[in-house]
């Protein structure tokens, strides 16, 4: 793991973890437990994928990634230390506006239980109860 100085926002750092590269503290270790815990991971928004189609206020109608995938489960992670501007919004409408999305947001007590789970089930296990 080493930290990105290439890329910089006034929020947060990037870091390099298992040669992907991932956004502030949360991210970087959460990628470091799903690592340890042997939990496959890919960061959704490489090479411009987007998942998920929303329409805003206006009907205007905008993309959204979620931070992680878990390929073997079906599950997109979202991890948010701090709700920005309409993120709470945004991502109140990318939920309702798409039912079938398996999207986990991640938010401190949640980002705290899973850093201590013992197990890869037990990692699972709790996503699967907040899914």
């Amino acid at each position: 793991m080493e930290e990105n100085p290439g890329k910089s926002q006034a929020r947060c750092k990037w870091f390099k973890v298992d040669g992907r590269t991932v956004q502030g503290t949360w991210e970087r270790d959460l990628a470091l437990k799903m690592c340890a815990l042997g939990i496959p991971w890919v960061r959704a928004r490489q090479k411009g994928n987007r998942m998920w189609t929303y329409s805003d206020q206006k009907g205007i109608e905008h993309r959204y990634t979620p931070d992680f995938y878990l390929p073997n489960q079906g599950i997109q992670l979202e991890v948010k230390g701090y709700w920005w501007g309409r993120d709470k919004e945004k991502m109140d409408r990318v939920l309702s506006q798409n039912p079938t999305a398996r999207i986990v947001v991640i938010e401190e007590e949640l980002y705290r239980t899973l850093l201590v789970e013992p197990s890869e089930e037990r990692f699972l296990q709790t996503l699967w109860e907040q899914g």
